[in-house]
């Protein structure tokens, strides 16, 4: 197995699952990055993977900072470049993007494309997905978690039915809490303990949405 690979835990939910893998990490559980692994084994409920502290990933933020700055000089751009871990994210920030932000940040969104395929291609078996930090793009990711959430709630057909979306964290949640207040149709109501909570969300009867 690759040193990349997550370690995966089974519960009979999400707070279980992460339960169990702090059990087997008990000097960085706080540290520890969760995600929820789809599974459609019969009997199990909740499998989440866990990756240890950003300190393990040192050779991979040095590779995609080191890629950044080069791909950044060829462009004539000066700025700082700073490189994290977080959530399986390898988030990427520079402190001036400069013309980078032309076109609606299009540049930039070019630009993180480009690193996650070099990142990918380096360390195919890492489990971080490579993210530049900007409020343009920013904005984007929140379009979509709405988007996602709503053509989620396109299955609810019949009153009273409900359905728990995966889980966000806490910023997440928000977002789509309030773009469901838009929809009179619609209850919402986090559920779950720890960072990572779901969303479950009901249509509503007649009479409660008047």
């Amino acid at each position: 197995m690759s040193e990349f690979l997550p370690e995966v835990y089974t519960g009979r939910d999400l707070q279980e699952a992460v339960s169990e893998a702090s059990k087997a990490h008990p000097k960085v559980a706080s540290q520890l990055q969760v995600r929820l692994v789809p599974t459609e084994e019969a009997g199990v409920s909740v499998q989440v993977a866990v990756c240890p502290p950003g300190e393990a990933y040192a050779e991979q933020i040095q590779a995609v900072r080191d890629m950044t700055e080069s791909l950044l000089h060829t462009l004539d751009i000066s700025t700082e470049v700073h490189v994290s871990v977080d959530h399986f994210r390898l988030n990427l920030s520079l402190s001036d993007a400069g013309r980078l932000e032309r076109n609606q940040g299009q540049p930039l969104s070019d630009l993180e494309t480009l690193l996650g395929r070099y990142h990918s291609g380096l360390f195919s078996d890492s489990p971080l997905v490579v993210t530049l930090d900007h409020p343009l793009l920013q904005r984007r990711d929140e379009d979509e978690v709405v988007e996602r959430a709503l053509a989620a709630c396109q299955k609810l057909s019949h009153e009273g039915d409900s359905i728990l979306l995966d889980p966000m964290n806490s910023y997440e949640r928000r977002l789509v809490h309030v773009a469901l207040q838009n929809y009179a149709q619609y209850q919402t109501e986090s559920v779950g303990d720890g960072s990572l909570k779901r969303i479950q969300v009901s249509l509503v009867t007649k009479g409660e949405a008047s």
